[in-house]
C-alpha cells in the first residue's frame, strides 16, 4: 500500500515539474508565434507533398473491405459448418470451415502483394536527396518510409505493380500523373 502511495507521489511530482516547465516556455513561444518564426521554422523543414496516387482512396476502402471480410469469414465460417447439417461428419465441417478461412485469407494477401507498392502520397523538399513515401499495409493503415534517392534502383520483379525499388521495398507511381519530371527522372531510372 505504502509502495503504491509513494509513486502516486512520484507521479504528482513529474506532473508538477512538467506543468511548471509548460508555463514558463509559454510566453516565449507567444512572442515566437506573433512574430511568425515557429509557422516559418515548420513550414521550412516540412517537405511539400508533390504527388498523391489516383487511385489512393478506393484502393484504402478495398482494403479495409477486404480485411474486414477476412475477420467476418474467419469468425463466421466455422459457426455456420458446426450449426448447420448435423448429419455431416465433423472432419467434413472443419475441412469446409477451414477452406473459406483459407479461401478469405489468399484473397486478403493477394490484394495486399498487388496493390502493396502502390504509392498514395509522395513528399519532397525541392534540391533535397530524401523523400517520404505513404503506402498502405495489410490492415489499411497508412506507413510512411523515407528513402535516399540515392537507394533508388529498378525493379528486378515480375510483380505487376511496381516503378522503383528502394531499401528492400517496391513502389509503384502513375509516371503520367507525376507533376515533377526532375523528380520522376530521379526515382524511374530507365532500365
Amino acid at each position: 500500500m505504502a509502495a503504491a502511495a509513494l509513486r502516486r507521489q512520484g507521479f504528482a511530482l513529474r506532473l508538477a515539474r512538467l506543468e511548471h516547465q509548460r508555463w514558463a516556455s509559454q510566453p516565449a513561444l507567444r512572442e515566437d508565434l506573433k512574430q511568425g518564426k515557429v509557422a516559418a521554422a515548420a513550414a521550412a523543414s516540412k517537405p511539400e507533398v508533390v504527388y498523391e496516387g489516383a487511385m489512393a482512396g478506393t484502393l484504402r476502402r478495398v482494403k479495409i473491405l477486404s480485411f474486414t471480410s477476412f475477420v467476418f469469414s474467419s469468425l463466421g465460417a466455422p459457426v455456420l459448418a458446426f450449426h448447420t447439417y448435423p448429419e455431416v461428419s465433423v472432419v467434413a465441417k472443419s475441412s469446409i470451415a477451414s477452406m473459406m478461412m483459407m479461401l478469405s485469407a489468399l484473397t486478403t494477401a493477394g490484394l495486399h502483394w498487388y496493390a502493396g507498392p502502390y504509392v498514395r502520397k509522395l513528399s519532397w523538399k525541392p534540391g533535397s536527396k530524401e523523400v517520404a513515401i505513404e503506402t498502405l499495409d495489410v490492415l489499411a493503415r497508412r506507413v510512411e518510409r523515407k528513402i535516399q534517392l540515392s537507394d533508388v534502383h529498378p525493379p528486378d520483379t515480375n510483380k505487376p505493380l511496381v516503378t522503383f525499388f528502394a531499401r528492400g521495398n517496391h513502389y509503384y507511381i502513375e509516371e503520367d500523373r507525376f507533376p515533377s519530371p526532375e523528380l520522376l527522372k530521379k526515382l524511374v531510372p530507365r532500365r
